[in-house]
């Protein structure tokens, strides 16, 4: 991890660590949330989940949250996705109106944070398999 920190130095003022926020900050925390609110809500149900959010609590949340987090939610943030998508999604992917010498420092940003996403699942896969609470 030391090692994945030094490009952010050497490569900050060519926009190295802009593109790990904007990616892993920005889109990677809205695309996340969609994906846990869709496990939470349509895998996991939302009738346990509801359960679950009232085990143990300390106030009744309103019922009017139930439809809130299993419609509205997703609803909006794959609204905004997709319309991120439509207005800046292709001028960011394609790096449009970047500096050419920028242009490999911003992909290895890319793929680190990538590399590092796909190690840590394959850690966590194999942590499950060692305790063998894998139900995929």
């Amino acid at each position: 991890m030391f090692a994945a920190a030094m490009p952010v130095i050497f490569f900050f003022d060519r926009g190295f660590l802009d593109e790990m926020d904007f990616w892993a900050g920005t889109f990677g925390l809205a695309i996340f949330g969609f994906v846990e609110l869709v496990y939470f809500c349509w895998i996991f149900g939302m009738d346990n989940a509801w359960e679950e959010m009232h085990h143990g609590h300390a106030i009744k949340i309103p019922k009017v949250f139930y439809y809130i987090i299993k419609y509205v939610t997703p609803a909006f943030i794959l609204a905004l996705v997709l319309v991120w998508g439509y207005q800046d999604g292709i001028g960011m992917l394609t790096m449009k109106g970047v500096p050419e010498a920028n242009i490999a420092v911003l992909w290895g940003a890319r793929i680190l944070m990538a590399a590092i996403t796909i190690f840590f699942c394959f850690m966590i896969k194999k942590a499950w398999d060692l305790k063998g609470q894998v139900h995929a």
